[in-house]
């Protein structure tokens, strides 16, 4: 059984905040995040300063044969003791980062506890973070190294599979189907799904559509012959293709975009259309959305996002019996 641990930003808790919600194939774990470079919940780590160029208060600096010229002795030892009172004010800093990382890392093992209760497979369990996470545990900060150093399950890829491509095909609602891009799940979903078309476009990248042109024609053909509906297929030109897509789209369609590119153009698509991102673009949810309520738009990112408990919900470990029944 599959386990998604979904990241989100969640402001103003103390330490992470973990829901188990069942979704009958496999398990999501939600947990809210409130982490910054430089701060774990309620924990912040100290931030050295950089070292000042130490000049004395008479603001003479020290060049060449200054340094033995006894004329300059108080400035010296001035610099001297400038320098000793920075390497004390590095010596505590280093003392407390080692202090709050070790709170730090104690609080990071306590979540892997937590967690351990409802994730039983550890091989089978995958990543998905907001945006807002993970541009501070995946950047070159103190809270990153430590999330890195003890962090285990790997970022979920899997988003064009089919298992978790069905999740998304209930918001397909609509009998006409336009797919934008490639995926080796996509045959055999036209197929499970062709009772239910009155159309079928397939756009795809020139390069792509050139090089396994045998197999598309085939495709073609037998999809014709066993299901009576014909394969509409349009090639797109270079990395800009779909950012410039035209169709004469007048019914409202299912788009099933496999695409993965961020600007992809969606001004042509009918009002009422679904837009399916199986990539789960954040940027190309914002696109979307910027342009009003005439295109609905689902990802799995996004139904993760707004998937919450029900009232008098309660998810047994795994310990116990596996699931809630």
């Amino acid at each position: 059984m599959d386990t998604i641990l979904y990241l989100y930003k969640k402001k103003e808790i103390e330490a992470p905040y973990v829901e188990a919600i069942s979704q009958n194939t496999y398990l999501l774990v939600k947990i809210g995040m409130d982490v910054e470079p430089y701060r774990w919940f309620i924990q912040r780590l100290p931030r050295k300063c950089p070292q000042p160029e130490i000049i004395p208060f008479n603001g003479k600096k020290l060049k060449g044969w200054d340094w033995i010229n006894p004329k300059y002795l108080k400035e010296r030892r001035e610099i001297r003791f400038r320098r000793n009172e920075w390497k004390r004010y590095e010596a505590q800093i280093d003392t407390l980062a080692e202090k709050c990382g070790a709170n730090v890392e104690s609080m990071l093992a306590g979540l892997m506890r937590e967690l351990s209760c409802y994730v039983h497979d550890r091989s089978a369990c995958w990543c998905v973070y907001e945006k807002a996470v993970r541009d501070v545990l995946y950047d070159e900060n103190p809270v990153a190294g430590m999330w890195r150093k003890m962090w285990e399950a790997k970022e979920f890829t899997s988003y064009t599979e089919l298992q978790w491509v069905l999740q998304l095909m209930p918001y397909a609602v609509h009998c006409h189907f336009i797919i934008l891009g490639t995926s080796s799940c996509i045959p055999e979903l036209v197929q499970q799904y062709a009772g239910s078309m009155k159309s079928l476009w397939w756009i795809m990248d020139t390069a792509y559509g050139e090089s396994h042109c045998e197999e598309l024609e085939d495709f073609a053909e037998s999809f014709y012959q066993e299901q009576g509906l014909a394969v509409t297929i349009k090639l797109v030109q270079g990395k800009c293709g779909y950012e410039r897509l035209q169709l004469a789209c007048k019914e409202p369609s299912n788009i099933l975009d496999f695409t993965g590119e961020d600007k992809v153009s969606a001004g042509w698509a009918a009002k009422g259309s679904v837009w399916l991102d199986m990539w789960s673009s954040e940027e190309k949810c914002r696109r979307i959305i910027r342009r009003g309520t005439e295109i609905q738009y689902f990802s799995l990112r996004e139904k993760w996002s707004r998937t919450q408990k029900k009232k008098g919900y309660c998810l047994d470990f795994t310990n116990k019996n596996e699931y809630n029944t």
